[in-house]
């Protein structure tokens, strides 16, 4: 009991609380809750099976009652190979960055060894599948506090998206934007994050002027969506549809920007 004690007190020394954080949002997830309570389901062939169902699925036929003309379209699923994700990914991100003249692009990247400090015992897979399903938790739990740092020092919030890509060894990191030229001090952010070395945090300034900001970072959000089939880690994508897990996220509203931010 004392040595059970002694692991979970160390889980706890994530970067502000977060194993704690990460185990309490598992609970309201219950699919989460079942894995557990040992109640495990055929995850990898309930994903096989969607896959049968949406690759290559179009809609049902369609008139056009002027032409007459019979036509189908392409059933919207990044699961789908014949629907380009991409595109739709891109153009939403291309409506998020118009009109900027400059924007910060920062990349954060997952030491393995700070990572497993605070996976809980119940997970029984390994730590590139714990990262692909609780990622968005751990990204939101930075910009929270990136968020309030800046709030306390009067600056504005200029994040933008993130977009999660995996190397071929199947580790997840994250590249951010954000829009003006400046986020934060680089040790405050390798604080708060705390999931790395210092040199692990890249950040970068983006190109000047709004199309070709907004082309640069299309091609790479493409990029970064097309690397995921290609992972080691063959579980990944069947773990992330069935807890439903994005591979990006984007402001949900466009505040009004200058446009010589």
């Amino acid at each position: 009991m004392v040595q059970k004690r002694k692991r979970l007190f160390q889980k706890d020394l994530s970067p502000f609380g977060l194993g704690a954080l990460l185990n309490n949002e598992a609970k309201k997830d219950q699919k989460l809750c079942n894995l557990k309570n040992g109640i495990i389901d055929d995850i990898y062939n309930k994903y096989k099976d969607m896959r049968i169902r949406v690759d290559g699925g179009r809609s049902p036929q369609m008139q056009n009652d002027l032409t007459g003309e019979i036509t189908t379209f392409s059933v919207r699923s990044r699961w789908n190979s014949e629907w380009d994700y991409g595109w739709f990914v891109r153009e939403k991100l291309y409506k998020q960055v118009m009109g900027l003249r400059s924007t910060v692009h920062m990349v954060l990247t997952v030491q393995p060894s700070k990572l497993q400090e605070f996976i809980p015992d119940w997970w029984f897979y390994s730590d590139k599948l714990y990262l692909a399903v609780f990622g968005g938790y751990i990204v939101r739990n930075f910009l929270a506090n990136l968020r309030k740092r800046k709030k306390r020092r009067g600056e504005k919030w200029n994040f933008i998206g993130w977009s999660m890509e995996f190397t071929k060894a199947g580790y997840a990191h994250w590249h951010m934007l954000f829009y003006g030229r400046y986020i934060a001090p680089i040790d405050e952010i390798h604080e708060l994050w705390g999931l790395c070395e210092p040199q692990g945090i890249d950040i970068k300034q983006g190109v000047n002027g709004g199309a070709r900001i907004a082309s640069y970072l299309c091609k790479y959000i493409s990029k970064s969506l097309s690397l995921l089939p290609h992972c080691s880690e063959k579980m990944i994508p069947a773990f992330m549809y069935y807890f439903n897990r994005r591979l990006y996220n984007l402001r949900h509203r466009i505040a009004f920007v200058s446009c010589n931010e």
